[in-house]
C-alpha cells in the first residue's frame, strides 16, 4: 500500500514539474510573460505589442487619443489618453518585469520594487510603466520625435519621451527648467523664478517676470541699452531698438553723405544749392564734394538772429580812437583798426546749421557769392569791406562736438541776399553747399 501511494505522488510531482516547464517564465503579475523578440514581428502587434530591442521582449503598445475603453477596442482600457492591455480580462498573458496589475486602472502599472531588480531600469514618469533607462547625453537611444529627458533623482538616466517645447520657465512641468538651447523642457532647478537672482546666468534673461515665473530678457525701459535708444517691449519681455533713424553718424556709416534730419524718420540724402547768384565758377569750388566719398554733411542752414555790433561797420570818417566816445554822428570805435566807422544798417546776421563730419569739422568758412569767393578762416573779426558778407565772428559749436552737433557764424550784411556757403573738415575735405536767405532789416 505504501509503495503504492509512494508511486503516485511520484507520478503527480513530475506531472507537476512538467506542467510547470511547459508554463515559460512568470510574470510579475502571474500568467505566461512576456515573449522574447528581436523584431515587431514576433509580438502580437493585433493586441498592440511592439518590440523593445533593448530588453528583447514583447510589450504593450499604448495609443494615444482615446476617451473611453470604446475607443480602444476589446480587452484593451484607456488611462491618461493612451490604449493598454487590460490586466484583469481573461486570457490576459501577464505584466512586463517590473509592472504588476493595478486592478483600479485596470492596467499593468510600475511595482518600484521590483522594477528595480529588473536591472537599468525604473518606473517612467510619463506613462507609469517600467521602462528601460536611456542615456541623456546620447541622441541614439530614443527615436524623434522622443527625447532622452534625464530624471530629477539621477541627471545620468533618462526615460524616452516627447518633450515640451519651450522659451522660457513658464513652460515647464514642476522640477523642469527650460533649456532654451535645445528648445524643451529638462529636468532640474525651479520651474518659476520668483526674483532677478533666480535667473543669473539664464540664457532667457536675467529678469524676473514673477506674474509668469519666467526668466526674461526685460521688464522695463530701464532693463534696456538705453545708448542705442531701445526700450522694452512689454508684450515680448524684449529689447527692441527705436524705429527709423536715430543719428546722422549711423545713416552715414550707412549711406554716405546721409543725415537724420527727424528722429524716427528715413535718413536724408544733403539737400542741393539752389542759390540764384550761384554761377559755374562757384560751383567749380564745392565740385571735389561729388567726388568725396568722406566729405561732411551740412543741412538746415538759417539765420536765426540780428543785431547792431561793433563787428559790422563800413566806411565812415576813420579818426583815430580808442573807444566810442572819441567818435561822433553815431559812429563807433572799431577794435580791429581802433578808428572810427558807422554802423552797418543791416546789422551782423547771426547764422546756425547742422553738421555730421566723420572726422570733425574745421572752424572755416568757405563763401561764394556773384560769381567770386573769398576764403575765410578762424581767428580775429574781420572788418566789412566795400562788398558784403565778411565775416563778423568765427565758426562755433553751439552744441554737440566736432564730429555732429549745431554750429554758429555770424556775417556783415548791409543788405538782403540769398548766399551759399560751404565749410571744411579736419582733412581740408569741403562740405556740401547750402544757401541761406539773408533778408533785410525791419
Amino acid at each position: 500500500m505504501t509503495r503504492k501511494i509512494r508511486a503516485r505522488l511520484t507520478f503527480v510531482a513530475m506531472a507537476g514539474l512538467l506542467a510547470f516547464a511547459f508554463m515559460g517564465p512568470i510574470g510579475c503579475s502571474g500568467g505566461t510573460g512576456p515573449t522574447k523578440c528581436t523584431s515587431n514581428a514576433d509580438c502580437d502587434t493585433a493586441s498592440g505589442q511592439t518590440c523593445d530591442t533593448a530588453s528583447g521582449q514583447c510589450k504593450s503598445s499604448s495609443t494615444t487619443g482615446c476617451t473611453s475603453a470604446a475607443d480602444c477596442g476589446t480587452g484593451k482600457v484607456c488611462d491618461g489618453g493612451k490604449c493598454y492591455d487590460d490586466c484583469t480580462a481573461d486570457g490576459f498573458a501577464g505584466c512586463d518585469p517590473g509592472n504588476a496589475c493595478d486592478n483600479t486602472v485596470k492596467r499593468c502599472t510600475c511595482d518600484a520594487t521590483a522594477c528595480a531588480g529588473v536591472g537599468n531600469s525604473g518606473c517612467h514618469p510619463k506613462t507609469n510603466t517600467c521602462d528601460n533607462y536611456c542615456n541623456p547625453s546620447s541622441t541614439a537611444d530614443c527615436t524623434d520625435p522622443e527625447k532622452c529627458l534625464a530624471t530629477t533623482a539621477d541627471p545620468a538616466k533618462g526615460f524616452c519621451q516627447t518633450p515640451t517645447s519651450c522659451t522660457d520657465n513658464s513652460a515647464c512641468a514642476t522640477g523642469q527648467t527650460c533649456d532654451t538651447a535645445k528648445g524643451y523642457c529638462v529636468a532640474g532647478g525651479s520651474t518659476k523664478c520668483t526674483a532677478d537672482a533666480d535667473c543669473a546666468g539664464n540664457a532667457a534673461g536675467t529678469k524676473c517676470n514673477t506674474s509668469t515665473g519666467a526668466c526674461v530678457v526685460c521688464l522695463a525701459d530701464g532693463d534696456c541699452n538705453a545708448a542705442n535708444n531701445e526700450t522694452c517691449d512689454t508684450t515680448t519681455n524684449t529689447c527692441k531698438g527705436p524705429s527709423g533713424c536715430q543719428d546722422s553718424k549711423t545713416c552715414y556709416e550707412t549711406t554716405a553723405k546721409t543725415y537724420c534730419g527727424t528722429q524716427g524718420s528715413a535718413c536724408e540724402a544733403a539737400p542741393a544749392a539752389t542759390c540764384s547768384n550761384m554761377v559755374s565758377a562757384e560751383e567749380a569750388k564745392t565740385s571735389s564734394w561729388a567726388s568725396n566719398d568722406k566729405g561732411m554733411v551740412i543741412w538746415g542752414i538759417k539765420e536765426v538772429e540780428r543785431k547792431t555790433t561793433n563787428n559790422c561797420v563800413s566806411g565812415g570818417s576813420e579818426d583815430s580812437c580808442s573807444s566810442d566816445a572819441d567818435c561822433s554822428g553815431g559812429e563807433v570805435c572799431a577794435a580791429f583798426d581802433s578808428k572810427c566807422h558807422a554802423l552797418q544798417t543791416n546789422g551782423e546776421v547771426i547764422i546756425e546749421f547742422k553738421f555730421y563730419s566723420p572726422v570733425g569739422i574745421k572752424s572755416g568758412i568757405i563763401k561764394g557769392t556773384d560769381g567770386g569767393t573769398t576764403n575765410f578762416e578762424s581767428g580775429t573779426n574781420r572788418k566789412a569791406g566795400d562788398g558784403w558778407g565778411d565775416l563778423a565772428t568765427k565758426l562755433e559749436i553751439s552744441s554737440g562736438t566736432a564730429n555732429e552737433g549745431v554750429a554758429r557764424f555770424s556775417v556783415c550784411s548791409s543788405q538782403d541776399y540769398k548766399s551759399w556757403f560751404a565749410f571744411t573738415d579736419t582733412d581740408a575735405k569741403i562740405s556740401n553747399a547750402a544757401c541761406v536767405d539773408i533778408s533785410p532789416r525791419q
